[in-house]
């Protein structure tokens, strides 16, 4: 997946997760945006979404974009 997708699939992916406008154009802060968002899921029970969320990250890792890469392991792994 290419840099530059990963937020407009993120939203396509997880309907329940918004984005604000004005970060729209940062994916790291997206990225601690999203890693609350899975963190609620899980504590709320909700597993399903929290197991979605995981696939998702794991997809980035394996994304041949370096950048895509590097979000998945800093912003949405640390």
């Amino acid at each position: 997946m290419r840099f530059e997708d990963v937020n407009n699939a993120l939203v396509v992916e997880f309907p329940d997760f918004s984005i604000d406008d004005d970060d729209y154009d940062l994916p790291y802060v997206v990225a601690g945006n999203f890693e609350r968002f899975l963190l609620d899921s899980y504590n709320n029970g909700e597993k399903t979404a929290y197991e979605k969320g995981l696939r998702f990250i794991e997809k980035l890792h394996l994304s041949d974009c370096q950048k895509t890469k590097e979000l998945a392991t800093i912003g949405y792994r640390e």
